[in-house]
């Protein structure tokens, strides 16, 4: 069976998580929704460097710490997850991909809507297994 590698990178700062809102754009997983920092690995790609290409892409910033953390495979989506623990400068931060970011608590998470002052409006949580099973593992580390 084929599967699809991507990335995901949770990164942290002060117990939160940032998160990106997705493009309106019906081609991409969880278009118009908050969801984490992710991407598919390009053709042999490592995917270290591919988690690294990602934060560039999507923030315009290098990490501080990128920790490898462990991979997931779901066989409904036929996709190999790498998960990956992040630190950036958030000062640094220039938003390349995506309507807007913010940082979330677990509540926030939970709470499946959360308002973009960017946009001015509110937006659902992507709202799927990955999303909680990601977050509730890894929320020992943030």
């Amino acid at each position: 069976m084929y599967l699809k590698k991507i990335v995901i990178i949770f990164i942290s700062h002060n117990s939160r998580v940032l998160m990106q809102l997705r493009d309106i754009n019906k081609e991409i997983p969880h278009a118009g929704k908050w969801g984490y920092f992710s991407g598919g690995l390009n053709k042999g790609e490592d995917f270290v460097k591919g988690a690294k290409r990602e934060i560039q892409e999507e923030l315009k910033v290098k990490p501080k710490k990128l920790r490898y953390i462990f991979p997931y495979i779901h066989k409904k989506n036929r996709a190999l997850y790498y998960v990956f623990l992040g630190k950036i400068n958030i000062f640094d931060i220039k938003l390349s991909e995506g309507l807007d970011y913010d940082f979330f608590t677990k509540t926030d998470l939970f709470k499946k809507i959360k308002y973009s002052k960017k946009v001015k409006n509110n937006f659902l949580v992507a709202d799927d297994e990955t999303i909680h099973f990601f977050y509730n593992k890894l929320s020992r580390f943030i």
